[in-house]
């Protein structure tokens, strides 16, 4: 099989998600002993270039039916470099910028390195700047993933620190289990956020997916439920189903459905498809659609596409 068909059966498999967080390296594919990356660029290491632009729904009228859509970027720009080494050393710096029409201006500046210790276990230790308006936030993690058997887990220890000095801590955990010689794989995570003066918890959040092929090869469905608390503030559930479809030997399809619903007696619908398709085993593309549907609030559209190059 050459490397192109070997890319190309990989595509799907590639593009489902395994969860939201950083612990998604035990997603990649290694071809004869190295990362199909390694295999396609044919060296010891390679660089690819991530970005992805959204532009959703912007008036005032909007912001009269919910004060909450003044915090819903209309504008998002995000692009990630990373380079990786075939001993599993990765650094990826990261930035992205979200605006409106309302006033919300944010910009994220990130960098994350995957130093691993072994085989089978890396640390990764992060850094995050977020600056909104006249304010900042600086973000220092920690976490080390690795793999038990065939369960993956990985933890995060995060500090941050604003511009007036006031500290908050998280810790996160996250874990996937995949029986063997299935493609099933089930999992968890969950987190738990404090102000570093007061020790009490301000947010914490539980959640479970699990992630199965309807069809090998061709269709696969991913389910996930996710409980959020915001402590004597807010709390509210999302329940999400995706079905990725390939589509020929390069190309593949992502349906998703979320059901949202909080304490407050908003819900809230959101249906989204996106199509990708890979030109050549370096170069991806995408463009996806998403629309919002509120129960008391803000109805919008998303439209959102970007691009993969492996360098």
């Amino acid at each position: 099989m050459t490397v192109s068909a070997k890319f190309f059966a990989a595509a799907l498999a590639l593009a489902i998600p395994l969860s939201s967080s950083l612990a998604q390296d035990d997603s990649e594919v290694v071809v004869e002993g190295r990362a199909l990356e390694n295999v396609i660029v044919d060296r010891d290491f390679y660089v690819r270039l991530v970005a992805e632009s959204r532009f959703t729904s912007d008036d005032n009228s909007l912001l009269a039916e919910d004060v909450n859509y003044g915090r819903f970027p209309s504008k998002l720009y995000d692009a990630q470099l990373t380079f990786a080494s075939i001993d599993k050393f990765k650094i990826t710096s990261g930035y992205s910028s979200w605006n409106n029409d309302q006033g919300l201006s944010v910009n994220r500046k990130s960098l994350t390195m995957r130093i691993p210790l072994n085989e089978k276990w890396s640390v990764y230790p992060r850094y995050l700047l977020h600056k909104e308006e006249d304010s900042h936030r600086n973000y220092y993690y920690l976490a080390l993933g690795g793999w038990f058997a065939n369960v993956y887990t990985y933890t995060q220890y995060g500090s941050s620190v604003d511009e007036d000095g006031a500290h908050r801590s998280q810790v996160y955990q996250y874990f996937s289990w995949q029986p063997k010689n299935t493609s099933l794989r089930l999992g968890a995570s969950g987190y738990a956020s404090s102000e570093l003066d007061s020790n009490d918890i301000s947010t914490w959040q539980g959640k479970a997916f699990v992630s199965f092929p309807i069809i090998p090869d061709l269709t696969h469905l991913h389910l996930a439920g996710a409980y959020t608390d915001y402590v004597d503030i807010l709390q509210y559930n999302e329940y999400e189903a995706s079905v990725y479809q390939a589509v020929g030997a390069a190309s593949s399809l992502r349906l998703s459905y979320r059901y949202y619903e909080d304490s407050s007696e908003l819900f809230s619908h959101s249906y989204s498809l996106k199509a990708k398709h890979y030109f050549h085993p370096r170069l991806g593309v995408h463009l996806g659609y998403r629309r919002y549907d509120h129960s008391d609030g803000a109805d919008f559209d998303t439209v959102f596409g970007g691009f993969n190059l492996l360098i």
